[in-house]
């Protein structure tokens, strides 16, 4: 059209230039050089035309693959919201970064659908808000399906969990009649509570207390301070806890788990009517058991795990058995021990110990010079030290007592004695 236009406009302005005078030639002339430069022009519009719409096909083509993509939910942030104080499902480990059971089995999902996988801590008590308002996609965290499938769309079970009580191993606690004219403890909006206030509504009235908690770290917290008598807990973090304490509580079993308090299953929580993304989540989860991976994925968590004990108990290892602040604290090394002195200070604890010409004898209240890397010298003032605390316990021998063994590696090199 623009090319017809510019041809007709050109014909116009050659006949008026015939008219307008000069001689013909001429007017003719410059007619036909007029013509032949508006036929460019024109050539020239055509193509810029057909360019524009060419790249309008590959943008609307390429906006319509990117719409095809997000129908696939490729590329999508795939929320999910958990309970940070829950583990070993979803806690927050030693580097900041939430790990878990459950948030391993997510971000396998969302590596196979090619998601970006957003992990969100809520508050447990609000999380049927943070779930209808879209903050999140779905609750997945330990997340208990009996009793609730009238509020949820939820996946198949993956999990099956109880419902324990956990107590003191030395309080004389051994059935659920027991725990008559106790305090339990208990989380705010879980299942254990669920239960004590359905089913086991019966034996709750027994208890002196029903304590609830916004967390269970809180919770086994006050157990150990005596707070509270038992704890109603969900058996996989009733494990956790009692692993990194290393003993010293139980649950109550029973024959045939009649002691437990009550047994459900685990699965993902969606917003109610979400069956599409329950269905795709679903389906990958299906994937996941068929090939291994949930075998897989609990084995890392267990490693994880036993590599945080060990650390703890290389470092604390000595002290787990002690019940009280010491009296005193004696130290080989203050300058290597540097934390310890520290939190004596802290503390207002006494400190004793070697100090040699690196260390500095102002950070100890009682000073033995000495000579802190060689070998003999450090074992006699060990021993002796070891001797003036049973001469004050007026030979009382301590149960179960071994003979230090100091390594010969402990020490860079065996100096000369002081």
């Amino acid at each position: 059209m623009k090319k017809a236009a510019a041809i007709l406009l050109a014909g116009v302005m050659a006949f008026g230039l015939i008219g307008c005078g000069g001689t013909q030639t001429s007017g003719s002339g410059q007619a036909e050089g007029t013509a032949q430069e508006s036929s460019a022009a024109a050539d020239n519009a055509a193509a810029e035309s057909t360019a524009a719409e060419s790249v309008q096909e590959e943008e609307s083509s390429t906006q319509a693959q990117s719409a095809d993509a997000a129908a696939d939910g490729e590329g999508r942030q795939f929320i999910v919201g958990f309970d940070a104080e829950f583990p070993p499902y979803g806690y927050k480990d030693e580097s900041g970064e939430y790990v878990g059971f459950d948030l391993d089995l997510a971000a396998e999902v969302c590596k196979r659908q090619g998601w970006e996988l957003v992990k969100q801590p809520i508050d447990w008590d609000s999380k049927d808000m943070e779930l209808d308002s879209g903050a999140i996609d779905c609750i997945w965290n330990g997340f208990t399906m009996n009793g609730r499938e009238d509020q949820y769309t939820f996946s198949v079970p993956y999990v099956d969990n109880s419902q324990v009580f956990v107590v003191a191993e030395d309080a004389g606690i051994e059935t659920k009649a027991d725990l008559a004219g106790k305090a339990v403890g208990v989380q705010k909006d879980s299942s254990a509570l669920a239960a004590l206030e359905g089913d086991e509504k019966a034996l709750a009235d027994t208890f002196a207390a029903l304590n609830q908690y916004a967390d269970y770290n809180t919770a086994f917290m006050d157990l150990e301070a005596g707070a509270i008598d038992a704890l109603a807990i969900d058996i996989g973090v009733a494990n956790y806890q009692i692993a990194s304490r290393d003993g010293g509580y139980v649950i109550l079993d029973g024959e045939a788990h009649k002691e437990y308090l009550s047994t459900e299953q685990y699965g993902i929580g969606f917003k109610k009517g979400n069956e599409e993304l329950k269905n795709t989540v679903e389906a990958t989860l299906m994937e996941m058991a068929e090939d291994g991976t949930f075998d897989v994925l609990p084995k890392k968590e267990v490693i994880a795990l036993k590599k945080e004990w060990e650390k703890l108990e290389k470092n604390l290892g000595g002290i787990k058995e002690m019940k009280k602040i010491p009296d005193a604290i004696f130290v080989v090394d203050p300058k290597k021990e540097r934390i310890c002195v520290q939190e004596a200070h802290t503390l207002g604890i006494p400190l004793i110990g070697i100090a040699d010409t690196n260390c500095d004898p102002e950070e100890l209240d009682y000073v033995i010079p000495g000579n802190d890397d060689a070998i003999r010298a450090v074992k006699l003032i060990v021993s002796k030290m070891a001797d003036a605390v049973i001469e004050a316990k007026q030979g009382e021998v301590l149960e179960g007592a071994m003979e230090i063994e100091i390594p010969a590696q402990a020490f860079e090199t065996e100096a000369v004695e002081a």
